[in-house]
């Protein structure tokens, strides 16, 4: 079913005010090393939004995050501001605060056009909790808020999903452009379609594979999903990946192992196991999978059995959609096998492929169609939306 973008108010359609407060929600969960990032895609993706706003003389707080509360690994956002500054062509400003009286003061006293980071909202326990009292918190710092920050769009967050039960909300470009550029491979279709999932995050399990059962015609897992079927099938994976934040997913794994759609999950019979070791992992070796993976040992790839094969060749012949979550084998030490057998497909002329996640991306180098959305990207590829772009339908409706 075809996204009805018209359902939602959009920042490109904004009347706005010299001096009116906007909130933009975005996502600057970026690594660095003092004020050098190591990737700048997640804010140069906001910057065509945010010049849109302070161009017509609007005064911005930025809501954004980096780590996580639960983790305890937070910190100052200050770092972005360089950066950003030399991005707009305006000196950003930045305040530690950004649920209090003083934040708000802070905000009131910008100058038509200027720009503010907000201190990090996942220092607030409520954060990810999406907390009633924080949103509120939050929405006195604007008049409007333009939810940006695609890279955390699955998430019921206060920041960009609360906060808009107390604000009108507006969609910005980088938002809907992103969901624009995935709608081709949302949904069921009458093309083949494989979808391959690998990595060590939940969202693989309880997004993708939950998702992609539904509604495409095989899944390929490696990494933790995998790792957790092959468990529920009563096989020993010894120490490879199966839980993510200190939980595990078998329940999520038999569920749709044993419903209608079981079947199009594509289990290998043959894997490549090795010893973990203080640098990563050891030698390498080849064993059925009825053999066990013994301890101290865990799965870094797998040899594709026919079926598979079939799958992705039933792909290429008749120019199906191909979409790669996250590389099936440890490919960053080196074991490459079920990844190169996916790749050599992904690449064939009339594959109507797509990468997601910017680890994959960087590590296969992949040339067509990308995005480094993670589980948002994979939230809207099999459900055809997203939490806060179902927000922002609620929202529209809220603040007719």
């Amino acid at each position: 079913m075809p996204v009805d973008f018209g359902s939602v108010r959009k920042l490109e359609d904004a009347q706005i005010k010299q001096g009116q407060r906007w909130i933009y929600s975005a996502d600057f969960n970026i690594k660095h090393v003092g004020t050098t990032l190591e990737s700048t895609g997640r804010i140069d993706t906001e910057i065509e939004d945010l010049k849109r706003i302070i161009i017509n003389g609007g005064r911005v707080a930025i809501l954004a995050h980096k780590g996580r509360h639960k983790d305890e690994d937070t910190e100052e956002l200050d770092y972005v501001v360089p950066y950003l500054s030399k991005k707009l062509g305006v000196q950003s400003k930045y305040h530690f605060s950004n649920n209090s009286y003083m934040a708000a003061d802070f905000i009131d006293n910008l100058k038509p056009g200027e720009v503010a980071v907000m201190g990090n909202t996942r220092v607030h326990e409520g954060e990810e909790e999406n907390s009633a009292s924080l949103a509120e918190q939050y929405s006195r710092l604007g008049e409007r808020v333009a939810v940006g920050g695609f890279g955390k769009a699955h998430r019921v967050n206060a920041s960009n999903v609360g906060i808009l039960d107390y604000l009108p909300g507006y969609a910005t470009r980088s938002q809907l452009r992103e969901m624009e550029l995935l709608a081709p491979w949302t949904g069921r279709s009458k093309e083949y379609s494989v979808a391959v999932l690998g990595g060590v995050k939940k969202e693989k399990i309880t997004i993708g594979l939950k998702g992609f059962a539904e509604t495409y015609d095989a899944v390929i897992p490696g990494g933790i999903v995998l790792n957790t079927a092959l468990r529920v099938m009563g096989y020993d994976v010894g120490d490879s990946v199966l839980d993510d934040g200190g939980k595990t997913f078998e329940n999520n794994v038999k569920k749709i192992l044993d419903g209608p759609n079981g079947n199009r999950v594509l289990l290998p019979d043959t894997v490549m196991v090795a010893e973990r070791t203080e640098k990563g992992f050891g030698h390498s070796r080849k064993i059925k999978i009825k053999e066990g993976v013994p301890k101290g040992s865990a799965i870094v790839d797998f040899l594709p059995t026919q079926k598979i094969a079939d799958a992705l060749d039933r792909v290429v012949d008749e120019h199906g959609r191909l979409v790669v979550a996250g590389t099936p084998g440890v490919m960053i030490n080196g074991y490459t096998i079920a990844t190169n057998t996916v790749f050599t497909r992904l690449t064939k002329p009339g594959v109507r492929g797509l990468v997601l996640g910017g680890d994959t991306t960087a590590e296969i180098k992949y040339k067509g169609t990308t995005s480094t959305g993670g589980g948002s990207a994979l939230a809207f590829v099999t459900d055809g939306t997203t939490e806060v772009f179902k927000a922002l339908q609620k929202n529209r409706l809220a603040f007719a």
